[in-house]
């Protein structure tokens, strides 16, 4: 499904590229946009191959999970949280005493935020993961 969901956006960027003069240098046509089209649209062992590689990460982390105390567990389970909590506090914090933030600092907080509100809920809602 991750790759269908990626054809679309590669066949737009090849026809945007087709367009403009790098593409014409390119050389970039109307087949070689079908092709690769048609062959992500196709070819499905791509994702077969990252749901096995996510199914067994799940399963070695249920392993782990089973040979450790309850106390590790519940720490592991604060680090995102934790990050999170620290990311949006700064901000806010920022913003309420006038400091003024860069680039890196946006870059931080909005992957953060992207996390936690971004692919993942595209991830459960087609099944990816």
């Amino acid at each position: 499904m991750f790759k269908i969901a990626m054809a679309g956006l590669i066949a737009k960027t090849l026809a945007s590229l087709k367009k403009s003069k790098d593409g014409k240098d390119l050389g970039i046509t109307e087949d070689i946009i079908d092709g690769v089209s048609t062959y992500l649209k196709n070819d499905s062992s791509f994702e077969k191959e990252v749901l096995a590689e996510v199914e067994k990460a799940r399963q070695h982390d249920l392993s782990l999970s089973s040979q450790t105390s309850k106390f590790v567990i519940n720490i592991r389970g604060l680090i995102r949280p934790l990050c999170t909590i620290t990311a949006v506090t700064w901000y806010i914090y920022a913003k309420l005493n006038e400091i003024e933030l860069n680039s890196q600092d946006y870059s931080i907080i909005g992957g953060v935020l992207a996390f936690w509100f971004g692919f993942r809920s595209y991830e459960k809602k087609s099944g990816i993961f």
